[in-house]
């Protein structure tokens, strides 16, 4: 569903409160108690595992990175080395400036690819040591989550906007994507802070691809006897 546009500039957005930054973009804006220890978006995951989803807790890697797992044969095709351990182990927003101009053949083997291939394409990128240390937050059974949810036309749109400036739209995803079933959810988590400059920029114009839930979750730390 089009989201309608921001009436605020993404510059007067970013100077709101995170309240009214939410009710600027039409974000759903939910508040949550959780006792953890390390990071707030792993305890947000581990929280939604109760509830049958799957997720992933780092940020555009986890799109980007799954993406790369449709992509692999073609990117090993046109990489400048003719190597698919580079064409893996290189970030996909670099492979893509480097190749844009075979933009059709990374649709096609989006709408072609079966999911044996993908899961073999994905437990290759994911056994690369520098893709395991740099995307430490998404697994195998995420990719494949994502794989079964996802509807490879609003893949293709995905890919087309990202293709218009890759660098860019690798910053600002929500930092947790959750998967359950066909049921899709991109949150962004704040303890204490408000939304950035380029997650105003690249959650409006995702939203409006993705046809699925955005929200913000505002994280209160409670300690183990607090909770009920």
């Amino acid at each position: 569903m089009q989201m309608p546009t921001p009436k605020n500039s993404e510059g007067e957005i970013v100077k709101m409160s995170l309240v009214k930054q939410c009710e600027a973009l039409k974000l759903p804006l939910h508040k949550i108690d959780l006792a953890y220890n390390g990071k707030v978006e792993i305890a947000l995951v581990k929280h939604f595992e109760q509830y049958g989803y799957t997720g992933a807790y780092i940020e555009g890697k986890a799109i980007f990175t799954t993406l790369k797992g449709y992509l692999l044969k073609v990117l090993t095709k046109f990489n400048h080395l003719n190597s698919k351990e580079d064409a893996a182990f290189r970030y996909l927003e670099a492979s893509l400036s480097l190749t844009a101009e075979h933009i059709n053949a990374y649709l096609q083997e989006i709408e072609d690819i079966n999911r044996n291939t993908f899961v073999e394409n994905m437990k290759y990128i994911l056994n690369i040591p520098f893709i395991q240390k740099d995307c430490s937050g998404l697994t195998l059974e995420f990719a494949v989550a994502f794989f079964e949810a996802l509807d490879r036309q609003v893949l293709k749109n995905l890919l087309l906007e990202i293709l218009k400036n890759p660098y860019k739209y690798r910053n600002g995803w929500c930092d947790v994507t959750l998967i359950k079933a066909k049921k899709v959810r991109f949150i962004e988590v704040k303890t204490s802070d408000k939304l950035h400059d380029n997650q105003i920029f690249t959650i409006p114009k995702i939203r409006n691809i993705l046809p699925y839930d955005f929200c913000i979750y505002k994280v209160k730390k409670i300690k183990d006897d607090e909770t009920i």
